[in-house]
């Protein structure tokens, strides 16, 4: 199967009547043949595009590639806007030009771009499987839920739906997502029984050497760090950066080597959390500098992945989010970061934020508040999947994501509409998705056939005929003498 790069004219605005402006959209088209093009009744798998370059979810969503030809599917991969090649405004990133980044731009893109694809190609009775992983499986089940007539069906992987200020289920709970981290580093879920604590012993350590300036010099070169330690504002910038490699690993929780979370830039390992715990816990005595060097050897399995570093950079970034920070700041699409720790069911530093400290960020930052409630108020929440039809959730017991996903359990009285959840265990971030490996384990080649059979029920589904009207005789009134 070939992949070809192409380009769209989009609208900028999807909902406004007066701002006739466009932009060009990146998408991909993948097919076997050109003969695909001229079936009007053809199926299409389409990719629902991240917060990332499109080629990236090309290389990895071996779901989509693996099952094509059983479907006679020819598959599209959108880009989303604001992110890759897709710059309504090149690079200029401003408040200003941000303002039409949102979801339902994006899931308006996608409507378009497949009505103009199908009617280009005179495909308008083919049908249409959306995908979509993290992110991306957010838009997946929502470009089912908000337009059903595009799209026959949706496979959602490790999406976060139900990651909301104000959850139908009761508050979320943000920390929930770092208790997942910490299990990862746990004996439960294989790494080593020492880990856990280790990482918990580490932070009163780095607080203590980075209250003064001959300690912070101690700690930027224990953690190999490029550039110095100017302030104690920047230890802590340095212990988020410790914390977040043990996140991006527990995403990235592999049974194989991959390079799906390192930009690219050389492999984790298989099973990276495990690496990371052996490294910290080959601390000897474990006390100070000793457990500091360990743990500077653990993070390094991400931050020099590919063993070329001589030194490594804090982010500029503190947020971790580039332009999704403004994605939070309006619509509330998670972000880690910002979740809740309390260091006692995590293995990390307490970190809160209140509603008043995210608006005077986000008004100082963007000029915006957060609009809450609104992700629950378009789509339902839990009682609006529950009434939706034709999406499968999926999610994996390592994946820290899971903590706001959609439960096995919770829609299991909708599966006659059609939508259902699979729990993969030893599962990480949208595994399901990837191209099959030989170490997968069985839970995700379950899913995957779940997966697949969804899709075959969801495209051969047939309207149920309508009862046969028979004619009825009048029906006698009695009435009172």
């Amino acid at each position: 199967m070939t992949c070809r790069e192409a380009w769209f004219e989009q609208v900028l605005d999807h909902f406004s009547w007066r701002n006739d402006s466009r932009w060009q959209q990146r998408y991909y088209v993948c097919q076997e043949t050109e003969q695909q093009l001229a079936n009007p009744a053809a199926t299409i798998f389409f990719y629902c595009g991240n917060e990332g370059n499109v080629e990236m979810y090309i290389r990895n969503t071996g779901l989509m590639f693996e099952n094509a030809k059983s479907f006679s599917a020819m598959l599209i991969f959108a880009e989303h806007r604001y992110y890759g090649k897709s710059l309504p405004f090149g690079n200029d990133f401003s408040a200003a030009s941000l303002r039409y980044l949102s979801h339902e731009q994006a899931l308006a893109d996608y409507a378009v771009l497949l009505d103009d694809f199908k009617r280009k190609h005179k495909m308008v009775r083919a049908k249409v499987i959306a995908f979509g992983g993290s992110y991306g499986g957010m838009l997946s089940a929502w470009f089912r839920m908000k337009y059903p007539h595009i799209v026959e069906g949706a496979v959602a992987a490790s999406a976060p739906v139900l990651s909301f200020h104000s959850s139908d289920k009761g508050p979320w709970r943000s920390e929930k997502y770092w208790e997942i981290v910490t299990r990862d580093a746990s004996g439960a879920a294989g790494s080593d029984e020492r880990c856990v604590p280790l990482v918990r012993q580490s932070w009163p350590i780095i607080d203590s050497m980075g209250a003064s300036e001959s300690g912070r010099e101690s700690l930027a070169a224990l953690f190999r760090l490029c550039e110095p330690l100017a302030s104690p504002g920047e230890v802590n910038d340095l212990k988020l950066f410790i914390a977040m490699a043990f996140d991006t690993m527990a995403m990235g929780n592999y049974p194989f080597p991959s390079d799906y979370l390192t930009g690219g830039i050389g492999k984790l390992p298989p099973w990276p959390v495990r690496e990371a715990c052996k490294l910290l816990s080959s601390c000897g005595d474990c006390k100070a500098e000793n457990l500091l060097d360990s743990l500077c050897s653990a993070i390094s399995l991400l931050y020099n992945a590919s063993g070329d570093q001589a030194c490594l950079h804090l982010p500029e970034d503190s947020s971790y989010a580039g332009i999704w920070d403004f994605q939070w700041c309006t619509e509330m699409l998670p972000q880690e970061t910002y979740f809740k720790r309390d260091g006692k069911r995590d293995m990390f530093f307490p970190f809160s934020i209140s509603s008043k400290e995210i608006d005077q960020h986000c008004k100082s930052k963007y000029g915006v508040i957060p609009r809450r409630g609104w992700i629950e108020q378009l789509y339902g929440g839990l009682e609006g999947i529950k009434r939706a039809s034709n999406i499968i959730f999926s999610n994996g017991e390592f994946d820290p994501w899971a903590a706001g996903g959609v439960n096995v359990s919770e829609v299991k009285d909708a599966a006659a509409r059609g939508v259902e959840a699979v729990w993969i265990e030893e599962g990480a971030h949208h595994l399901d998705l990837f191209f099959s490996h030989p170490a997968d384990p069985p839970s995700v080649k379950k899913a995957r056939q779940m997966e697949v059979a969804c899709i075959s029920k969801w495209l051969h589904w047939k309207e149920p005929k309508e009862p046969s009207k028979q004619r009825m005789g009048a029906v006698p009134i009695s009435q009172d003498d």
